[in-house]
């Protein structure tokens, strides 16, 4: 992110392993790949910070910028232009038990969480 769109990453994790399955890990990859995307060609921003969390059984990963932001609700001619990006993550999370949310203002910056069950012990072990 760092070489190709100028965007430093700041991150914050626990230093523990996370035992997904794989489905879940390669939607979250996708689905972060994508926040930060936007954030570089968005946000008007060189910086954004990524943090994970296990809580409970759950991992939340959560993508913040400081950048322009923008109103939720001026967004839905996007999806129907076909520009489906940052609005089809909440579907990609559901579909794998998780959720999504985002909150932005304009001038207030982003923030989006993203939430997603962790593998059981046993599907972790033989994954």
């Amino acid at each position: 992110m760092q070489r190709q769109y100028n965007l430093l990453i700041e991150i914050e994790d626990e230093g523990q392993s996370i035992p997904l399955n794989e489905r879940t890990a390669l939607i979250l990859f996708r689905s972060v790949r994508e926040l930060l995307i936007n954030v570089a060609k968005h946000a008007q921003t060189d910086r954004a910070h990524l943090s994970l969390q296990r809580i409970d059984q759950s991992l939340q990963i959560k993508v913040e910028d400081r950048g322009k932001g923008f109103d939720l609700a001026d967004q839905s001619h996007h999806v129907d232009s076909g520009h489906f990006g940052l609005f089809s993550i909440p579907e990609r999370m559901e579909y794998v038990g998780g959720t999504s949310t985002i909150r932005s203002s304009p001038g207030g910056g982003t923030e989006v969480n993203l939430t997603a069950p962790l593998a059981s012990a046993k599907a972790a072990n033989s994954g």
